[in-house]
């Protein structure tokens, strides 16, 4: 098999669209020989912070020496960022080599085919059995429950992140309802490791892990805290030693504290081994793109994933502890499925002028449709409006010098249209 014909094979499922349930990669990963029975797995669930955490947990486990598989979604340098393995993504010819079981698997299957996520996280499964991983991070696709990545069995931990609304058409409109699909992955026997949730979800997370016989665990503040902050870099107290995170926004020091976490709680419940030194190291090497990254100097220019209203209201906050004595220009492309007025009531009054634009995606906010919105209720200048993101690069690239900072954000798949283009 070549490789343009393993792609054809992943794109032909897109064809089934986008369905919740487990029944199809239960009968895929059947007939693979079940390689998701022989993985140690740790599942991450919530809305934001997802990527960064697991990332984080990676890179601090690498340190250690322990031979770390991760599952991402989406990704933003394209599909092969999607599946690691101690940080290098899975090669042409490794999808090749998982593509061809799993084509001789669909083929024997019934009627009802998986879709391109079940089929990517099969693959990844698989991948992850095949080279023989120490140990799994899994990131949920879509709320938890009927997620095809919870066709795991019980994990060694499953972690929640802050949970918000989000995706409201499909996992419900209240935090309650989304809490009760995101705590799906909470199985009888396991452990659960959560950040401070607001009172709904902590509700909701505690009679989860009653009902399955799961221990919950509330992550300690304490185990690392913020020791100060600069436009460059977010330093970090991990029980007494200073570290200057790899992902430099205010807002990753949150993540990193739940991730330490988890990580204790491997040595406690199982005997794993991550010396001091593997944390230092692993949280100051940590890289991953379209968070607070830096991806030009001249004029400073952002990128960051923000794309609900809790995400923005993070990123707001990190602009405002790192560049208050700057003069902040947004640049937006969101999709139209959002809720775009909180977003904006949030971002605005921290920046000086924002342009937008459309994310290339049939399911995007037109330019000028967002430039409506923003001036019929805000005072924000918008300063462009341009449907090609191309058009507002070069817009930006050529009206801003280094007085300013820029910052892109909204739908990953735009940042990556950003970073692309810039690097």
């Amino acid at each position: 098999m070549r490789i343009e014909e393993a792609w054809q094979f992943i794109k032909d499922a897109e064809q089934y669209g986008s369905r919740l349930g487990l029944q199809s990669i239960t009968e895929l990963l059947k007939r693979l020989g079940n390689p998701e029975r022989c993985l140690k797995v740790i599942h991450v669930a919530g809305t934001n912070g997802k990527g960064s955490t697991c990332m984080m947990m990676a890179s601090v486990l690498k340190a250690a020496g322990y031979r770390v598989g991760v599952y991402i979604s989406p990704a933003v340098n394209g599909f092969h960022e999607r599946i690691q393995i101690d940080g290098n993504s899975i090669t042409d010819r490794e999808i090749v080599e998982t593509v061809m079981p799993l084509k001789a698997a669909v083929d024997k299957m019934g009627t009802v085919k998986p879709t391109e996520f079940e089929l990517v996280t099969a693959m990844a499964l698989y991948h992850f059995a095949a080279k023989a991983c120490d140990l799994v991070i899994l990131e949920v696709g879509l709320g938890g429950l009927a997620d095809a990545t919870n066709v795991i069995p019980t994990p060694l931990v499953a972690v929640m992140t802050p949970i918000a609304l989000d995706h409201t058409q499909i996992l419900g409109d209240s935090l309650e309802a989304i809490a009760s699909i995101k705590a799906g992955i909470m199985k009888p026997g396991g452990i659960t490791v959560t950040c401070q949730q607001e009172e709904p979800v902590m509700r909701v997370l505690k009679c989860t892990a009653e009902t399955e016989d799961n221990t919950l665990y509330l992550a300690s503040p304490d185990v690392l805290i913020t020791d100060h902050i600069t436009d460059e870099k977010v330093v970090v107290n991990y029980r007494g030693s200073k570290i200057a995170l790899g992902l430099s926004a205010a807002y990753q020091a949150n993540n990193a504290n739940l991730a330490v976490n988890v990580l204790e709680k491997l040595e406690s419940h199982y005997g794993y081994q991550i010396p001091a030194d593997a944390y230092r190291r692993g949280l100051s090497e940590v890289k991953w793109p379209a968070r607070m990254e830096r991806i030009a100097e001249r004029p400073l220019t952002l990128i960051d994933g923000a794309h609900n209203p809790h995400g923005i209201k993070a990123l707001a906050q990190s602009l405002t502890a790192m560049y208050s004595n700057r003069r902040i220009i947004g640049v937006m492309g969101v999709l139209a499925d959002k809720a775009v007025e909180e977003m904006l009531g949030t971002i605005l009054p921290v920046l000086d002028g924002i342009v937008t634009t459309r994310p290339t995606s049939e399911r995007a906010l037109n330019a000028a449709a967002l430039r409506m919105r923003i001036e019929c209720d805000f005072e924000t200048p918008v300063l462009g409006e341009f449907e090609r993101v191309s058009d507002a690069i070069a817009y930006v690239k050529s009206h801003f010098n280094s007085d300013v900072i820029v910052v892109y954000f909204g739908s990953l798949y735009f940042l990556g249209e950003v970073r692309r283009a810039y690097l």
